[in-house]
């Protein structure tokens, strides 16, 4: 059997097959995590589906495992899919982290007041 590539299967690039065998398809669903509603609008569509034995989004991972027959092909699955998912919205931008600035103390400044802590602690030690 010819392998698909991902851009075939999935033109949008918002459902990315993870795992696939003959009757069982783990995808991975951009905006599945922590999202309850479309966990249960993307279980009831594939339910619906014939041939779509079982079908388990999970809002925790983001993933969407289905059991199918054979009359449904892992690309009708990823259409359906799709077709629940809605506009594609474009990702907000990231702010840059700012640089990280060095410490202000110098290191051999920290290393002088842990000798002194020690010697005071011997100190203390010889009196007792």
């Amino acid at each position: 059997m010819k392998a698909m590539q991902q851009n075939e299967l999935s033109p949008k690039g918002r459902v990315v097959p993870v795992h696939n065998v003959r009757g069982r398809a783990r995808l991975e669903v951009q905006g599945l995590y922590r999202s309850p509603a479309l966990k249960r609008r993307l279980e009831s569509a594939l339910s619906a589906m014939a041939d779509v034995r079982v079908a388990e989004a999970s809002c925790l991972t983001g993933r969407l495992l289905i059991q199918y027959g054979s009359r449904v092909t892992v690309g009708q699955l990823i259409e359906l899919v799709e077709s629940q998912l809605g506009p594609q919205q474009a990702r907000p931008a990231v702010a840059s982290r700012p640089a990280k600035t060095p410490p202000s103390f110098r290191v051999s400044r920290v290393f002088d007041g842990l000798a002194s802590m020690i010697r005071g602690f011997g100190a203390d030690y010889a009196r007792t």
